[in-house]
């Protein structure tokens, strides 16, 4: 998993006890590739799940 500032910005906000890291008990908005966007371009094209608020949602057209 990557850095990101996401945890400075939720502790100056005062919400890091709910979110900014991925925990038990904690909000989480994740998405689920089979490819590293840090390596090629059209890596969003093989997005495989999405998890928000704690539901994962799956779209079998997505997976190639």
């Amino acid at each position: 998993m990557r850095a990101s500032a996401t945890p400075v910005l939720a502790a100056w906000l005062g919400i890091d006890g709910e979110v900014a890291s991925v925990e038990v008990g904690k909000r989480a908005d994740l998405i689920a590739m089979k490819a590293d966007p840090t390596q090629t371009d059209p890596a969003l094209r093989t997005l495989h799940r999405v998890m928000k608020d704690g539901h994962v949602h799956r779209n079998d057209a997505w997976v190639r």
